[in-house]
């Protein structure tokens, strides 16, 4: 049962996302001279460990195994591509903007729900996926900054990232949440092993910092990010996921010296704010059921 404490939600769902930029940042640092799927597997090996210790005390070995298989999988799947490509992404454009050109899952899980969750969606839930998707073609316009194939990888990301939410509303309740992390970790480090022999690149050490803050902010921002809805029902949390946008902007800015032009402002507006309507429209829909 959802704790009634709902500021401390929203307070913990926020300084996750403002970490998980922080992490990003970090990627974008080193991501010129390390494969994404190295980056990626070191994030979910690292999770894994931290989440095994933390769970397996308590529910035992077994606990971290996977099921129901299929439907673990597909989340897994997901989210290796999901991540990895939104990672491969920061290589061309800065992070304010791979940022919210990810922001389309929402969108595309509206989309999707009819044909893999069942779900209806409404007139004003197409109204809102079609803003979006306008937000994202005023973002994808000739002339923009960074390089084109950054900008269509990071709208790729966002998609795959629609079919893990998808993933999460099939297991959702089934474990608790600290045990369906450490599964999808696991999923992702087990993917992701065959490849390291092919792209793996010993760090210099003037990566050390940036791979140690990496994972440390990793680590926290999931783990901040799980409990907050253990303080505040989804409906309430899930709009506070874009306050990530704001803090990329922010750190992009003090960071990298980027800053989004008037065009992208314009595709922030509409992607972020049709992102937020559905989250809101989902969660009154959740209410009444």
């Amino acid at each position: 049962m959802t704790s009634q404490k709902p500021l401390l939600g929203v307070a913990l769902m926020t300084l996750a996302m403002a970490l998980f930029i922080v992490k990003d940042s970090f990627v974008k640092l080193i991501v010129q001279d390390i494969a994404p799927a190295q980056i990626l597997w070191l994030q979910f090996t690292t999770i894994f460990l931290v989440m095994a210790v933390a769970t397996v005390p308590k529910l035992g070995w077994a606990a971290l195994i996977p099921k129901p298989f299929g439907w673990q999988l597909m989340r897994g799947v997901a989210s290796v591509a999901a991540i990895g490509t939104f990672y491969w992404s920061l290589y061309f454009i800065p992070l304010a903007d791979a940022t919210v050109m990810a922001s389309v899952a929402p969108s595309v899980v509206a989309i999707l729900s009819p044909f893999m969750l069942d779900e209806r969606i409404g007139p004003r839930r197409i109204i809102a996926v079609v803003v979006g998707f306008a937000g994202v073609m005023i973002i994808l316009r000739p002339g923009f900054g960074g390089q084109s194939v950054g900008y269509v990888i990071a709208v790729a990301a966002g998609c795959l990232m629609a079919l893990f939410f998808i993933g999460n509303r099939r297991l959702a309740g089934l474990h608790p949440p600290l045990v369906t992390i450490a599964h999808n970790a696991l999923i992702g480090t087990v993917l992701l092993a065959p490849v390291m022999p092919f792209v793996w690149v010993d760090p210099l050490p003037a990566h050390g910092l940036h791979l140690t803050g990496f994972l440390i902010f990793a680590v926290i921002g999931q783990s901040l990010m799980v409990t907050s809805f253990q303080f505040a029902a989804a409906a309430v949390i899930a709009p506070y996921q874009y306050t990530n946008v704001v803090f990329a902007i922010i750190g992009g800015y003090i960071l990298f010296g980027t800053f989004p032009d008037a065009f992208v402002w314009a595709g922030i507006v509409l992607i972020v704010g049709a992102g937020i309507y559905i989250a809101l429209r989902e969660g009154k829909q959740g209410d009444r059921q």
